[in-house]
């Protein structure tokens, strides 16, 4: 399924917007 690598890409992208508002 896509969903295996649409999970770890979704936690990259948010650890990158979360770094970004810090």
């Amino acid at each position: 399924m896509k969903n295996s690598i649409f999970l770890p890409l979704l936690l990259v992208l948010s650890a990158t917007t979360f770094s970004a508002l810090v």
